[in-house]
């Protein structure tokens, strides 16, 4: 188990303010932030390559806030993987069991396990400088499960390779994480990176955790406006509390319409909003169909302004009929639809539509 508790940094302009968050054993989180959040900074701490201003970090129950970081037991991949250049890729691999004296049997046992393993065995006496980013992320990985870590802090491993590259390595690392089971801390931006790999996910935000728990308490209930900003919650709209209805529901005024959302403790009259529904929870309803019942407090009428295919999905600009343009934007909604359901429905730009929005899923944060 991996224990951070009101871990603060400063450097110049920049803190990490009062970190706490918890990792259990066999767990796979993922740091999550835009570029400049603090996470690396945060890892390092983890690592002991840096010592905080004030906190505590707790391994497995063991306070190593003051341990130096070989004794830490811990595999740590940098986000620009720091292999050697003039050695070869066993010597890179082999460096940690090197320095804790292993034999030379032991180390060529060991190198070749975690080498089949990644399939980089073919690449054992290869320079660094002859190897693809791939290549070279595989062999960073072998360095550091090697020395069969207790825990694995892992650093935008990813963040060089091309997208297809990416996801295969991705179902490698779920491979491997299902059958060693280490505690692992990664360090990504991207968002599909994150849901696919992370059991738990932690948002951090300007050096502060803004959210922390399941990613799909993360991805679909934002507990801030920030943390649904930066998940690129693209229909984000500013509204009032017209009236709060014991603890069923809350209804909205934005622009000349009503939207209802479900209830949320300390909302009351007047408070003036943001609000936001994920393009994918937009629903389409079809002509002749029965609406369900969820759907219809919040119901739309209106046109398919434009649209962009991203090859397996759609995303729809959707404007309601008389409605005003916001903002100077064309369109109301932004609405995400699998390319088979908008080529079967013919969902093309100037198409009259209807659309619903379930008010269990539509977030609402305080305007400050």
């Amino acid at each position: 188990m991996i224990k951070v508790e009101n871990l603060c940094l400063n450097l110049g302009n920049f803190r990490l303010k009062n970190i706490n968050f918890s990792v259990d054993d066999g767990q796979y989180c993922i740091l999550l932030g835009p570029t400049g959040a603090g996470k690396t900074l945060l890892m390092e701490c983890i690592a002991g390559l840096r010592k905080p201003d004030r906190g505590r970090i707790f391994l497995n129950g063991r306070e190593v806030t003051d341990i130096p970081p070989e004794e830490r037991n811990i595999g740590y991949l940098p986000q620009d993987y720091a292999l050697f250049p003039f050695m070869n890729v066993y010597r890179n691999i082999s460096f940690g069991l090197r320095l804790r004296k292993f034999t030379a049997d032991e180390i060529k046992t060991d190198v070749e396990d975690v080498a089949d393993s990644l399939n980089i065995k073919h690449l054992l006496y290869r320079l660094p400088s002859t190897l693809s980013g791939g290549e070279k992320q595989r062999v960073a990985l072998a360095r550091a499960f090697i020395i069969n870590p207790y825990f694995l802090l892992l650093d935008e491993p990813y963040c060089s390779l091309d997208a297809n590259l990416k996801r295969n390595l991705w179902l490698q690392m779920l491979r491997f994480h299902r059958r060693t089971n280490k505690t692992t801390v990664h360090i990504t931006h991207d968002l599909e990176e994150a849901f696919t790999l992370g059991e738990k996910v932690i948002v951090l935000i300007n050096g502060y955790v803004e959210q922390s728990g399941s990613r799909e308490d993360v991805f679909y209930h934002c507990n801030s406006f920030e943390v649904a900003s930066f998940l690129g919650i693209s229909n984000i709209l500013y509204g009032k509390v017209i009236s709060v209805n014991g603890e069923d529901n809350i209804k909205i005024g934005w622009k000349d319409y009503t939207i209802t959302a479900s209830f949320k403790e300390g909302f009351v009259e007047g408070n003036k909003i943001r609000f936001c529904i994920r393009p994918q929870e937009v629903k389409i309803i079809r002509e002749g169909r029965p609406i369900k019942e969820e759907l219809r407090d919040n119901l739309f009428r209106g046109r398919i302004v434009d649209s962009i295919s991203h090859g397996a999905t759609y995303t729809l600009y959707f404007r309601i009929f008389n409605s005003l343009p916001t903002y100077g934007s064309e369109h109301d909604f932004e609405i995400i639809v699998p390319a088979y359901t908008y080529l079967k429905l013919n969902l093309q730009r100037g198409k009259e539509i209807l659309v619903g929005l379930r008010k269990k899923v539509i977030q609402v944060f305080k305007e400050i």
